[in-house]
């Protein structure tokens, strides 16, 4: 999908569900761990989609001049593309909100994430800002802090 972006394209992943932290097979995490997405495979048995191979997929497909929007509700997602390494993402326009730093644990309403859920309800108060165009990533984000604390 990444690799079919073109000029005035902007690219969204936004991703709800299970997170985790798993040994860090490449030695390149201080914490000794790579922050990983759970996801299940055919057959109903987890697999592991880690901060590098996501990091490594997306950047290599994705063209330089393409905004990328990475929205993750999950355990432990604080890092989950390694954004902070400049060999992966140079050139890159990329920016991650993220439920949770790479310790925490995210919180599972019962309808979904807590940070999803939060996120919908702002974005349901704040609908007649849409049409006047005043509400924007940042207004939003505000928001969800806001009835978080």
């Amino acid at each position: 999908m990444a690799a079919s972006c073109t000029i005035g394209d902007f690219f969204v992943v936004y991703y709800s569900g299970h997170g985790t932290s798993v040994p860090d097979a490449d030695k390149d995490e201080v914490d000794g761990l790579d922050e990983a997405f759970c996801l299940r495979s055919e057959k109903g048995d987890y697999e592991f989609l880690t901060d590098d191979d996501t990091a490594s997929c997306i950047s290599k497909n994705m063209p330089d001049n393409i905004p990328c929007m990475f929205i993750v509700d999950a355990c432990h997602s604080g890092s989950i593309l390694d954004l902070t390494k400049d060999s992966i993402w140079k050139g890159k326009k990329l920016f991650c909100i993220s439920g949770c730093q790479d310790n925490q644990y995210s919180n599972d309403t019962g309808d979904g994430g807590q940070m999803t859920n939060i996120m919908l309800s702002v974005i349901r108060q704040s609908q007649h800002l849409r049409s006047t165009k005043q509400a924007s990533i940042q207004y939003i984000f505000n928001r969800m802090v806001q009835k978080n604390e």
